[in-house]
Parts: C-alpha cells; sequence; structure tokens
C-alpha cells in the first residue's frame, strides 16, 4: 500500500504517513484523528484555490482547451477565454479574482506584442460551477464593473440551472448587458466575434469620416 501511494499520489502518501506516525506513538485514536484533520486541511485548501485555466480553440474545431495542456489551442482575437474548475463562493473568490486579473494582462500584453486587437470580451466557462454564493455574486458585479471601466465585457458559457437562476435573482444579468449567457463557449465566441467585426466597422467608419 506505502509504494502504490507513493508511486501514484505522493500527497496521499504523506497523509498515510503522518497518520501512521501518530498511531505508533499516540495511538489508533489519535492516529485517525490526524488523518482525518489533514484530508479535510486538503479539501478546505483544493477547494479555496480551484483550478482557473485559459482555454483556446483547438484549430479546425469548436472545442476549447486548457492552452496550457494544449500547446496547439489558440488564443481568440479580441477575447480571453477562462474556465473555473469549482463551485465560487466566498473562500475562494479571492484566488479566481486574481487569476482573471492576471489572465487578461498577460492576453493584453500578449495583444499588443502580436500588434492584433485587444481584449475586449472575457468568456467565462461555467460548466464545472454548480453553486454560487451571495459573497460570490457580488465579486461577480465588482468584477464586471471593473472590466466594464477598462472597455471588457464579461460573458458566461454554459452556467448550470442554479447558478443561472442566482445571477438572475441577484439582479447580475442586468448588469451584464445583453445577451450575457449562452449555452456553449464556442456560442459566446461567435457572438463576441460578431460583436468585435461590428465595432471594428463602426471604427473604420468614423475614422473615414473624420478624414474627411
Amino acid at each position: 500500500e506505502s509504494a502504490f501511494l507513493w508511486r501514484v499520489a505522493k500527497l496521499d502518501w504523506a497523509v498515510w504517513a503522518v497518520s501512521l506516525a501518530g498511531t505508533l506513538v499516540a495511538g489508533a485514536q489519535v492516529g485517525l484523528g490526524i488523518s482525518i484533520a489533514l484530508a479535510l486541511m486538503f479539501v478546505i485548501y483544493e477547494s479555496a484555490t480551484p483550478n482557473v485555466v485559459q482555454l483556446g480553440r483547438l484549430p479546425g474545431t469548436r472545442v476549447y482547451r486548457n492552452v496550457r495542456q494544449y500547446a496547439e489551442a489558440e488564443a481568440v482575437p479580441g477575447m480571453l477565454l477562462v474556465r473555473i474548475g469549482a463551485p465560487i463562493y466566498f473562500a475562494n473568490t479571492q484566488h479566481i479574482s486574481e487569476r482573471l486579473r492576471r489572465f487578461e494582462a498577460r492576453a493584453q500584453e500578449a495583444a499588443a506584442a502580436a500588434g492584433g486587437p485587444r481584449v475586449q470580451f472575457l468568456v467565462l466557462d461555467l460548466s464545472p460551477v454548480q453553486h454560487v454564493d451571495a459573497s460570490a455574486v457580488r465579486v461577480l458585479f465588482d468584477l464586471a464593473a471593473e472590466l466594464h471601466s477598462r472597455g471588457i465585457q464579461f460573458v458566461a458559457a454554459n452556467p448550470s440551472d442554479r447558478v443561472a437562476a442566482m445571477f438572475e435573482r441577484s439582479g447580475l444579468l442586468d448588469a451584464l448587458g445583453p445577451d450575457p449567457l449562452f449555452v456553449r463557449v464556442h456560442d459566446a465566441v461567435e457572438h463576441c466575434r460578431h460583436l468585435l467585426a461590428e465595432n471594428a466597422a463602426e471604427q473604420q467608419r468614423d475614422d473615414q469620416q473624420r478624414e474627411r
């Protein structure tokens, strides 16, 4: 068992080893208490630091995957695509917000370096998110306002029924603007791509009128 845990999951091996040591030194009850306490600590840590990843489009498909896991995944010009991999609640809102700001800063830098359009849309894939508490909704309100101040619109893809209902009851959907929710990430991307094209055409017309 020890060799298996070491080979498969070293963190689980560490919990097992500490619990065994506690059992040998102080008895079975103490060892069991240590194992339960450690397990709870790791669960809390995992939930407080959920997996938040940037997504890219696999070439020639409508599939979007983690850009760190799939080297061929391509960023979508003018957009930042992010997946949140756990329920959002008071203990992890700061971690999620910091990751989103970091992703945005990097995406804006990459767009500027490549001479492409700046990021104007944040698309959040909420498919793994089964619960959002009131504290998280308040943070999303603040995040939407912060993004709006920088000219970025926030839309969401594939929220669960519970999450979508929470957004509606709180008024977040109205704050996000027209068409903030989509069934698939690809639907959100196509919607944002259409708006980007409209904005570019309008900017071009304005530039032509000023030249006249």
